[in-house]
């Protein structure tokens, strides 16, 4: 009887170890998954000190915010290639001394020209719309030609 009892009360203490080992392990699964526990927003490292910091270091801060700063103005790069190219394509067609010329649409198309990305939009004396990429337009005649002219700036 005696060998029964020590044996029964090791199971329960080993029972109560595990069921406590099962617990803390839940809630530091529960404490990483909060959005609000005190992890480095670069490095997901634990933040010491205040409660209200968002990361571990300064250098942790400052990589964070080049990150995101790096990621909005590449978007701003990409379009204004695309802008630059459409000018320099336009600008090639009128050369130095035309304030206009009329070509094929499929011209435009052959060098690379992206009509979906234009700087502005105006009306002509006959209310034509003519899209320009920067200070060079374009206006569609009909769907196969397009006459191109340079803004009096």
């Amino acid at each position: 009887m005696y060998n029964k009892t020590i044996y029964i009360g090791i199971s329960i203490y080993c029972l109560i170890g595990l069921f406590s080992a099962i617990l803390v392990d839940t809630f530091k699964l529960l404490q990483h998954m909060n959005p609000k526990s005190p992890y480095c927003l670069e490095c997901q490292d634990d933040i010491q000190g205040r409660s209200d910091k968002k990361f571990c270091s300064d250098s942790c801060r400052i990589a964070f915010h080049n990150r995101k700063r790096i990621e909005s103005v590449q978007t701003v790069r990409s379009v204004n290639l695309i802008l630059n190219r459409n000018r320099s394509i336009l600008l090639d067609f009128l050369g130095s001394k035309k304030n206009h010329t009329v070509l094929n649409h499929s011209q435009l198309a052959l060098r690379g020209f992206d009509f979906a990305f234009t700087t502005h939009q105006t009306k002509d004396a006959l209310g034509n719309t003519v899209s320009y990429c920067y200070e060079v337009g374009y206006l569609m005649l009909n769907t196969a030609k397009v006459r191109v002219v340079r803004n009096a700036v």
